[in-house]
């Protein structure tokens, strides 16, 4: 779904490295059939399809973008490790404190008046 920050940053790296890539649209909420079809029950979101393979975190995505292309490199030699773990922190740590700002009540508000109440509430379970 368009507003997923994991999914834009699978579409960032795949820009970052110039490679050809199409997408589906899928639901930000359940039931999303045709993902968990897919991916044997994963729900999130983004999910990588090479052939028939599946890749379902953005960590492992961006492993195998880099074996797919080796240049520009998302892990720069000498410096896999450093950019392995800012990686991991942006995506745990800084992503954390980002929703926690973001459902406060007051940004709520602000950020989803013109979309239905039901959805709200789906979408925050």
């Amino acid at each position: 779904y368009p507003t997923s920050p994991f999914a834009e940053k699978a579409r960032l790296m795949l820009g970052f490295k110039q490679l050809s890539w199409r997408s589906v649209m899928i639901p930000p909420v359940m039931p999303k059939p045709d993902l968990t079809a897919l991916t044997g029950g994963y729900r999130r979101t983004p999910v990588l399809q090479v052939g028939a393979d599946i890749y379902c975190d953005t960590a492992l995505i961006a492993r195998r973008l880099d074996a797919e292309k080796a240049t520009p490199a998302l892990f720069p030699e000498g410096q896999e490790f450093n950019a392995a773990t800012l990686a991991q922190w942006a995506d745990s740590v800084l992503f954390l404190n980002a929703v926690s700002l973001v459902f406060q009540p007051e940004s709520m508000a602000l950020r989803f008046a013109q979309v239905p109440k039901e959805f709200v509430q789906a979408f925050s379970k």
